[in-house]
């Protein structure tokens, strides 16, 4: 059986399984701007609250580097707040929105290279959460 990644962040850019091809077909959903990730969650591009809070993760990151030089918690938040609206009843989503502010907030970091790595080490947490709880759901069902 093939293996495949169905999230996967790199160089700045999120690659998603288009899920709506499913099952007939393989394809990928890049994102290299903050509203593709947002269309990505409300056009169902990615499904299951674990991953849909994964992509949230990355939707943060992603966003936080449109901002640049500009980025602080006020963008953060705003930047949170337009992922939490894509689809509002994803609780996975808000959760992981909710996370990544908080850990900028609790760091203290003010400078934009130090949010930016905060964001990335906690979106990569959610989504190594995700993969471990996966694989564990996947030796308990074989057993």
């Amino acid at each position: 059986m093939a293996t495949f990644l169905a999230i996967e962040y790199m160089d700045g850019m999120l690659r998603l399984l288009d899920q709506r091809a499913l099952p007939n077909e393989k394809k990928y959903f890049d994102c290299h701007s903050l509203k593709e990730v947002i269309f990505a969650i409300k056009d169902m591009v990615v499904r299951g609250a674990p991953a849909i809070g994964a992509t949230a993760g990355y939707g943060m990151l992603i966003g936080a580097k449109e901002k640049g030089v500009s980025l602080n918690l006020e963008s953060l938040k705003t930047i949170k707040d337009d992922l939490d609206a894509s689809r509002p009843t994803a609780v996975n989503l808000m959760w992981a929105t909710e996370r990544l502010l908080k850990s900028v907030q609790e760091s203290g970091y003010t400078e934009v290279h130090e949010i930016l790595n905060v964001l990335k080490v906690e979106a990569d947490r959610i989504y190594d959460e995700d993969a471990i709880s996966c694989k564990k759901m996947a030796e308990y069902g074989n057993t």
